[in-house]
């Protein structure tokens, strides 16, 4: 996820608080849950979210902090079709495996 926002212009960053971070504003969030043998996993990029809806939550359980968007890191719309292939391939390549999009 970090180098997805790199290679977007946003210079983001990890912490000791879950997902990935601009400053002290929370861009991107990863989850992980293991049930009955099965692993379940997600990752969410808030690319053109209307983020007034987060004053109404504590975002991943975290006080205090706010939530951002690559809109608005970058001050120009981006869209999930926009940073999607970027990050597939970073996955791809962190993983070590070839994915295609279709």
């Amino acid at each position: 996820m970090v180098q997805t926002c790199s290679e977007l212009g946003v210079k983001a960053h990890t912490t000791d608080n879950i997902g990935v971070w601009v400053g002290d504003e929370k861009l991107c969030s990863l989850g992980i849950q293991v049930s009955h043998g099965v692993s379940y996993h997600g990752v969410s990029v808030n690319c053109s979210v209307d983020l007034r809806w987060f004053d109404r939550i504590v975002s991943c359980g975290v006080e205090g902090k706010s939530v951002t968007s690559l809109t608005a890191q970058l001050n120009r719309r981006v869209t999930p079709a926009e940073v999607a292939p970027i990050l597939v391939n970073h996955l791809s390549q962190r993983l070590n495996f070839n994915c295609v999009m279709q």
